[in-house]
C-alpha cells in the first residue's frame, strides 16, 4: 500500500466498527486491531514501508477480514472497497495550477461536528453543534514566501513582509509559510492570485478551516461521495502529539516538515507553525466575540472584501503558531485580532470556491 491509499482502511474500520454496534466483544477485538494497524501505518509514513511492515499489515487485515465474515458475513476487504472514493470527475479537479498558485484540495460539501462540548474549554469554543458547507477547496499548506513572492513583484505599491530585502524573501525560507502580514494584506493576495488565474480565492471561513481539519469522515452507502466528518479535537486524531506540529518553538518551518500532521482530507500544518487569518468575524472586544456558537454563515459575520469591514472589527485566525504552548493547539481553538496586524507568526491560506 502507498500513502495515498492508507486512508480508505481507517476509514472502513470505522464502518465496522459502526456496525458491530452492541457486540462488545467484537467491538474489543476491532479497536485492538484498529490501533495496530494506525500505528503501523504512522511508521509507514514516518519512516517508509519494508518488509516487516507489509508483514504486519497484511496480519491484522487478515484477522479483521475474520472478525468482519463471522459479525457481519462480509469480509474486511469489501469494507475496505466501498471506502475507497470514486476517482474525481472533471469538475472536481482543480485546474492546472501556476508556478505561484497554492495547490489545493477538495473538501466535500456536507454536515460536519464545529466547536467542542469540553466544559474546561473558553466558552467561545462551545458547545459542538453541526454545521452543513458546500463544496470548496482549501489551500493544502499555508501560502509560502514562495508563493506570496510572485504577488510582491507583480504589485510595486504593495509593502513586501517586515524581514525581506529588496522585496525579497529569505532564500533560505522560500517554503517557509509567509508572515508579518494584515488581513488586508492576504484578502489583496487572494484577489491578485483570483484575477492572475481566473479562479475565486478568499479567505476560508472559521467553518471552512475546521472542517478541512476534521481527522476523519465516513461515507454512507446511500449518500454516495458524501462525507460526514465524524471527531474533529485534532486533525490527526485525538491525542495531543508534539511530533506531529511546531510549538513551542523559536520560529517557523518549511509549511512541509509535519506531514504525519495532515487532517483526513490531507490537509497539513493546520495547528502550530502560523496562525491564519480567515473571513470571519470576531467582534469588537478581543475578550468576548460578537459571533458565538452556533456558527451561521449567512448571520454577517462572513466577510470577503475590506470595504464592508465594520469599524474597529476584529477577525478570527485559526491554528494557533510556533509560539503556542502544545496543549493550547487544538482544532476548534478560536484567536482574534485587528485586520491591520502584522506579526511573525501569523500568515495565510487560501480558499476555492466556484472553480
Amino acid at each position: 500500500m502507498t500513502a495515498d491509499l492508507y486512508e480508505p482502511y481507517l476509514i472502513a474500520l470505522d464502518v465496522l466498527l459502526e456496525r458491530l454496534g452492541r457486540d462488545q466483544a467484537s467491538a474489543a477485538d476491532a479497536l485492538v486491531y484498529q490501533q495496530r494497524l494506525q500505528e503501523n501505518i504512522e511508521r509507514t509514513r514516518r519512516y517508509g514501508d519494508n518488509e516487516n511492515r507489509r508483514s504486519e499489515r497484511s496480519e491484522i487485515i487478515e484477522l479483521l477480514n475474520r472478525l468482519s465474515n463471522e459479525a457481519l458475513g462480509v469480509d474486511f476487504n469489501t469494507l475496505v472497497r466501498q471506502a475507497r472514493p470514486k476517482p474525481e470527475q472533471d469538475g472536481d479537479r482543480a485546474p492546472p495550477r501556476k508556478p505561484f498558485e497554492p495547490e489545493t484540495v477538495l473538501i466535500r460539501g456536507g454536515p460536519f461536528p464545529m466547536g467542542s462540548d469540553d466544559p474546561t474549554l473558553p466558552a467561545w469554543e462551545r458547545p459542538q453543534h453541526t454545521v452543513d458547507l458546500h463544496d470548496f477547496r482549501i489551500g493544502r499548506y499555508p501560502v509560502t514566501n514562495r508563493e506570496y513572492a510572485a504577488f510582491i513583484k507583480d504589485n510595486k505599491a504593495q509593502p513586501a513582509p517586515q524581514g525581506w530585502f529588496n522585496r525579497e524573501p529569505p532564500p533560505d525560507r522560500l517554503d517557509h509559510p509567509v508572515v508579518n502580514v494584515s488581513w488586508y494584506d492576504a484578502l489583496a493576495f487572494c484577489a491578485w492570485l483570483s484575477a492572475q488565474t481566473g479562479r475565486g480565492y478568499t479567505l476560508p471561513s472559521e467553518a471552512e478551516w475546521e472542517k478541512a481539519g476534521c481527522n476523519s469522515f465516513s461515507r454512507s452507502a446511500g449518500q454516495g461521495t458524501a462525507e460526514v466528518a465524524t471527531t474533529n479535537r485534532y486533525p490527526w486524531g485525538d491525542t495531543l502529539d508534539a511530533a506531529r506540529v511546531n510549538a513551542g518553538s523559536s520560529g517557523t518551518t518549511p509549511v512541509m516538515a509535519y506531514p504525519a500532521g495532515a487532517s483526513a482530507y490531507g490537509v497539513e500544518d493546520l495547528l502550530g507553525n502560523v496562525q491564519e487569518w480567515t473571513r470571519s468575524l470576531w467582534g469588537s472586544q478581543p475578550a468576548q466575540p460578537d459571533f458565538g456558537y452556533p456558527y451561521r454563515p449567512d448571520d454577517g459575520r462572513e466577510i470577503t472584501a475590506p470595504d464592508h469591514l465594520p469599524a474597529q472589527a476584529r477577525l478570527v485566525h485559526r491554528g494557533g503558531s510556533f509560539k503556542s504552548q502544545l496543549a493550547d493547539l487544538r482544532s476548534s481553538a478560536r484567536g482574534n485580532a485587528l485586520p491591520d496586524s502584522k506579526i511573525a507568526w501569523r500568515g495565510l491560506r487560501v480558499a476555492m470556491h466556484d472553480a
